[in-house]
């Protein structure tokens, strides 16, 4: 016959080994333990804030961040602070935030600057998305615009080459870049310079200007009620001679439990997205061409047509 201990035995290293487990649970830490996320949090200072760059995430160590090119090459890309700072308060919530420009220099020839935003929060510094300007341009000024009706609207002035004109010419023709902050997302929008007045009718999240794009082309962004008609307007994508080679509808985003679309009705921003399949000519002459969202305009009369048209380049 078994002595009585022995049957006592094995609840007792049960019971030490399910305090062990719990106790291991209760003191994992949050962010390994996937009902208790970890708290979104800023950086120190901008200059040590992270970025997104061409759908990478830069995270800046004094204003310079290095990586490698690729897995085992010696190449290296490099990120750097450049200047050009503009400091207002982005997200009206009564903190100064900052905007500037960055170096972006991936190993070859190209030195590429990018506008980006970093906003003053109370857990510390979140860095946006970056919006290519260009190759070797000379970077002027950054200001906010000065048109009365705009609110935030940051632009960013800069000097290029003319069309045609090769690298190694000297930027000569002046530019200007108007962008808006979207606080959410943390994206840049463009928005329209010149409207009769009204200039800040819609803002372009994606694609960038200048950006290379391959079918099918995703389009976000968001425009006053007045640019939809019905819940929607149209958009075209054009090649190097404005051919349409894809056209489509943009749709506003509404309240899901807008039933009846009327959520377009209104003259706040209202976010829209559109998709374009499109194929271009192997051997075409020009990858160069242009994205055109037009204002749906039922009247047809020709003083209420308005449309934004950024280029883009066919991958």
């Amino acid at each position: 016959m078994r002595p009585p201990f022995l049957y006592i035995l094995p609840l007792i290293a049960a019971l030490v080994i399910g305090i062990a487990i719990a106790s291991f649970v209760i003191d994992k830490p949050a962010a390994e333990n996937p009902e208790q996320p970890a708290a979104v949090a800023g950086a120190a200072d901008y200059k040590n804030a992270e970025y997104l760059i061409d759908g990478r995430k830069i995270r800046l160590i004094d204003g310079f961040a290095e990586e490698s090119a690729a897995p085992d090459s010696a190449s290296k890309i490099t990120t750097r602070y450049f200047g050009n700072e503009l400091k207002t308060d982005l997200n009206n919530d009564g903190r100064e935030d900052i905007v500037f420009l960055l170096i972006r220099e991936t190993g070859g020839s190209g030195t590429f600057f990018y506008a980006v935003a970093a906003l003053n929060t109370e857990n510390g510094w979140l860095g946006s998305d970056g919006y290519l300007l260009g190759d070797r341009i000379a970077p002027q000024t950054t200001n906010l615009s000065p048109n009365p009706r705009h609110k935030n609207v940051i632009v960013v002035n800069y000097a290029d080459r003319a069309e045609g004109e090769p690298m190694t010419a000297r930027p000569s023709v002046g530019k200007s870049v108007y962008l808006k902050l979207n606080a959410e997302t943390m994206q840049w929008g463009i928005v329209m310079p010149d409207f009769e007045g009204e200039s800040d009718l819609i803002h372009l999240f994606l694609p960038k200007a200048g950006a290379e794009i391959s079918s099918p082309l995703e389009i976000t962004g968001e425009a006053r009620g007045m640019w939809f008609f019905e819940a929607s307007f149209p958009v075209f994508l054009v090649d190097w001679d404005g051919k349409i080679i894809a056209q489509g509808i943009a749709t506003a985003q509404s309240d899901p439990d807008d039933s009846v679309g009327a959520g377009w009705m209104t003259e706040d921003f209202v976010p829209f997205k559109a998709k374009l399949e499109f194929s271009v000519e192997k051997d075409i002459y020009s990858r160069n061409g242009a994205l055109i969202l037009k204002k749906d305009n039922p009247s047809g009369l020709p003083e209420k047509d308005d449309a934004l048209e950024i280029p883009v380049v066919f991958r």
